[in-house]
């Protein structure tokens, strides 16, 4: 027997990616120590964007966002402000993202410390930015 195929006319295409446990070195931390020695931090990323409007011309995203890029912009901008707390860190990377990236409608960010403190596995702090 052969089903009709229907045609979804979909009203929302608001799609999710989603990147996990990107790990890199920098100095973060108001203590002395932790202004010279680096010490590892996870970013945790999920931007929330329409799926319909996103282009790509030779190999490149002309319309939506390039997660690359996005890697990219995260780690040079935490490195370079060496930031002193893990919410300023947090607050000032998500609204730089969201200022980069218009085609982003909410972002999900989280910043953790694993080292910060030794009784605990992790610190880490989140936040919901939203256009």
């Amino acid at each position: 027997m052969i089903s009709k195929i229907k045609k979804v006319i979909m009203k929302h295409s608001q799609g999710i990616i989603s990147i996990e446990n990107f790990k890199f070195n920098t100095i973060i931390g108001i203590y002395e120590e932790e202004r010279i020695q680096v010490q590892k931090i996870c970013v945790d990323i999920e931007i929330e964007l329409d799926f319909k409007k996103i282009e790509e011309k030779d190999k490149k995203i002309t319309v939506g966002v390039d997660y690359t890029q996005l890697v990219a912009f995260v780690k040079n901008y935490i490195i370079e402000k060496k930031f002193k707390l893990l919410e300023d860190c947090l607050l000032s990377t998500g609204e730089a993202i969201m200022n980069e990236w218009e085609p982003i409608n909410e972002l999900n960010l989280s910043v953790s410390k694993p080292k910060a403190n030794p009784k605990a596995e992790n610190t880490k702090a989140s936040m919901r930015f939203s256009r």
